[in-house]
């Protein structure tokens, strides 16, 4: 498989539409959770260009494997 380079993208946290930069939510009181962020941003290259929107819902905290 040949990667090539499409783009460069910069991604910017903005207030989410719950007033914050990015939430995390735990709802049992431990260490796991998840979270929530979202942003605006730019994509510049030979092949693709423009903006878009991001958002990112991750699990966070600490797992024993």
């Amino acid at each position: 498989m040949r990667l090539e380079r499409l783009c460069e993208m910069e991604l910017i946290n903005r207030d989410s539409s719950f007033g914050e930069k990015s939430l995390v939510a735990r709802p049992f009181g431990g260490q796991e959770g998840s979270g929530y962020g979202e942003g605006d941003g730019s994509v510049k290259g030979d092949r693709i260009s423009g903006t878009l929107r991001w958002m990112n819902h991750p699990t966070v905290g600490h797992y024993d494997n």
